[in-house]
């Protein structure tokens, strides 16, 4: 069945519908007469003329249900077999390009398509003509076995290792306690917060700061592999990444933007930060911000990292290419989403092949995944809540008190707080200490820096007091109150002002979005608004319906407690929750597969195989008690060759295959022969040579190429062939080859 949702008035599919058998018997019909006959005679036996191409394919198609042939399918199947057809059945029908880009990095190309080749050879997959163009599908008549054996999350993504690619429970619990959580990355931001001067201008920490917080947050002080590098390095660059250490000029830590992140990710802090890091810039990179793609971008690739992370299975050790080939499926059914929403045609988003590389690097330099014989152990509980928006303030906890205030000014947080209660007490306070319970200390210079961000005494008791459940010690009230009225009594905006008249105030005061611009209102209609850039100024009129003044007067950026929330998600305010919706959604048929496991077929075709040479071996010794006339050496090699292509799926095949040898290898002084083995190779773009050769005044050397032409010289042919090893131009006399063999990538041809 096609997978659809809903987009507007019409149903758009998210994959390509799934072929039926009538689309594969159409594909045959429709291929080369060559390839369908070669692909008859092959597995079931001579073809008699005059013959009619729909009989032949009806009689493949009953070949093919057979309960043999289906079982001599499924035990030729070896791991590669079962990751590309599991990527097919999972990812729906694909352009080859797209199934290759799965597997970018994995394995040679070339050695992909000669598997690819194999597959067609084998009737397994088929190039199917559908709708949206030419793509490769799993054969329809064998996709519910094969789904039966192949659909196994470690089959598809695991990494192959001695015994078995699920790690002990606790390998997995050792690597989700050294991974980086919100807790100590907010705790990282408010030792910073609180201690002026500690960021340089690229936004690195001085060597005193970073001395400090590897004091108080001792868990970012992990070594790596190596020792190369420290866990609170890679947190301090991603802050900077994610545009956290505020303007470049001042380097404030931008304690609204925090804010907004943690409303939107909660738990799943880290990760939108690990992507940030990934996309962003390095401290001491020449450009004074991170150079990240717009937030949207951001926050859509954060949203399938995170996805793809809760899908995870726990305990599975993924392979470096299975974990990209995860993500990137994740990513693509995303992308689908994404298009049948829009109703328009698909576009990619998220992960490149690019890219990849890096998001691994920094997701492990945060602890999220962690390395293991090679692979990769996910090390994020396998169902968060980040691929939900938190409720407005979890720190409520119903009511229960969360926070201890003395009169000395010190403030206790207890464990069961939440991180918006977290940032809103540090936010006013100095951090003593962090544990179990979180201390505080409020004085003079932290409440100031509370009041620069946008807090104010009679909002900040009414928080500590909701916190604590019960009003503040009298002492600790009353300096609030009084270091406010000290702050307030000279102040110096940096900043845009918005003055309206008496009309446009109730427009600006009931907008949702204008009024939460908004920091202070200095008088009737005269308003300092969050904002950076005139541009900006003008988005946010826009968004609220309406027109920017023809002019503005600059001056600067301020710095709000909400300052960034509109830089954060989109301005009508659905990014976040629609994101994050999708990529859930995209994720949910990788996490049904995780809880698959053990398949009953080995993937190792090699005892099968022996079995079908040892039936050949007995017709090679006594083929008239088969019933058939005794075959030729040349014939008995070439069955022999068709075993190992995994192509003959019984002994009765043996008996009835109508083949026909083929010269793939010429040697010596046949010098007619070599010519024919490489016009063949020429004829089939798929096949690829093996030469044996030696230069004047060099060495013989063997190497594999793409022939390209053969060219006719006054000292006779030379081929012209692409070096394999090298993707470079070669020139190489026939004469001077010794050994020349044809590597069918194909025996049936492209058409199959």
């Amino acid at each position: 069945m096609s997978d659809v949702r809903d987009a507007g008035d019409s149903r758009t599919p998210v994959v390509p519908p799934l072929p039926n058998a009538a689309d594969w018997e159409a594909a045959l019909l429709s291929s080369d007469t060559e390839a369908l006959i070669a692909a008859v005679r092959n597995y079931l036996g001579p073809v008699r003329t005059p013959y009619d191409k729909r009989v032949l394919v009806a009689r493949l198609s009953a070949f093919l249900r057979r309960e043999d042939t289906r079982k001599g399918v499924l035990a030729l199947l070896d791991p590669l077999d079962a990751r590309i057809l599991g990527a097919l059945l999972v990812a729906g029908p694909l352009a080859e390009p797209e199934l290759r880009n799965l597997f970018s990095g994995e394995l040679p190309l070339f050695d992909l398509g000669i598997r690819i080749a194999n597959l067609l050879d084998r009737l397994i997959v088929f190039r199917w003509e559908s709708a949206q163009g030419k793509l490769l599908a799993v054969n329809p008549l064998l996709a519910e076995p094969l789904a039966g054996v192949v659909l196994e999350a470690g089959i598809v993504f695991g990494l192959e290792r001695e015994g078995g690619c699920f790690a002990s429970p606790a390998e997995a619990e050792a690597a989700r306690a050294c991974a980086v959580s919100a807790e100590t990355a907010l705790a990282l931001f408010l030792c910073v917060y609180h201690a002026p001067g500690s960021i340089r201008k690229g936004g690195d920490l001085t060597k005193r700061a970073a001395e400090r917080v590897a004091g108080l947050v001792p868990g970012l002080v992990v070594a790596e592999e190596g020792g190369a590098g420290r866990r609170l390095e890679a947190v301090v660059r991603a802050f900077a990444a994610a545009g956290l250490w505020g303007d470049a000029r001042d380097r404030v830590p931008d304690v609204g933007s925090l804010g907004a992140l943690i409303a939107a990710w909660g738990e799943a802090l880290p990760i939108y930060l690990a992507v940030c890091l990934g996309r962003g810039t390095t401290p001491g990179d020449d450009a004074d911000e991170a150079a990240l793609p717009p937030v949207p971008a951001i926050e859509e690739e954060a949203r399938l990292v995170a996805a793809a992370l809760a899908a995870a299975p726990p305990l599975l050790v993924f392979s470096r290419g299975g974990l990209a080939r995860w993500m990137a499926l994740i990513s693509l059914r995303f992308s689908r989403l994404c298009a049948a929403r829009d109703r328009v045609g698909s576009r990619p988003r998220g992960f490149e092949p690019a890219s990849m590389e890096r998001l691994f690097e920094a997701l492990s330099a945060f602890g999220l995944l962690a390395p293991l014989d090679g692979g990769f152990l996910v090390a994020v509980p396998s169902a968060g809540a980040h691929d939900r928006l938190p409720a407005p303030d979890p720190a409520s906890t119903a009511g229960r008190p969360v926070l201890v205030a003395e009169g000395s000014h010190v403030l206790h947080l207890l464990p069961e707080a939440g991180l918006a209660a977290r940032l809103s007490v540090g936010g006013l306070a100095r951090p003593v200490s962090f544990g179990a319970v979180w201390s505080f200390e409020v004085d003079r210079e932290s409440a100031r820096r509370g009041f620069a961000a946008g807090r104010g005494a009679k909002d900040a008791i009414a928080a500590l007091e909701s916190l604590a459940g019960r009003a503040l010690p009298q002492s600790l009230a009353f300096s609030i109150q009084a270091w406010e009225e000290e702050y307030r009594s000279l102040r110096l905006y940096h900043g845009f002002v918005l003055v309206a008249d008496e009309r446009r105030m109730r427009v600006i005061e009931r907008s949702p979005l204008l009024s939460a611009a908004i920091v202070e209102r200095l008088a009737p209609g005269v308003y300092v608004l969050a904002v950076s850039s005139e541009e900006e100024a003008a988005a946010l009129l826009r968004a609220a319906g309406l027109e920017p003044p023809p002019e503005a007067r600059r001056a600067g950026p301020p710095v709000p407690w909400e300052a960034s929330r509109a830089r954060i998600g989109e301005l009508d305010g659905q990014g976040e929750s629609g994101a994050a919706r999708r990529a859930a959604e995209a994720a949910a048929p990788l996490a049904a597969l995780a809880a698959r496991r053990g398949s009953s077929v080995p993937l190792d075709p090699g005892a099968y195989a022996a079995a079908l040479k040892v039936a050949l071996a007995r017709l090679s010794d006594d083929a008239q008690e088969q019933g058939g006339a005794r075959r030729s050496p040349e014939v008995l090699r070439e069955l022999a060759e068709r075993i190992d292509r995994r192509i003959v799926l019984s002994e009765q095949q043996l008996l009835e295959a109508d083949v026909h040898a083929e010269r793939i290898e010429a040697a010596g002084l046949d010098y007619l022969g070599k010519v024919r083995v490489v016009e063949h190779a020429l004829r089939h773009s798929g096949d690829r040579l093996e030469l044996l050769y030696r230069l004047p005044g060099s060495s013989p050397e063997r190497t594999l190429v793409r022939p390209v032409r053969l060219d006719k010289t006054d000292k006779g042919l030379v081929l012209e062939a692409e070096d394999l090893a090298t993707g470079s131009p070669i020139r190489i006399p026939l004469g001077a080859m010794s050994s020349v063999k044809r590597m069918r990538a194909s025996l049936f041809g492209e058409g199959t």
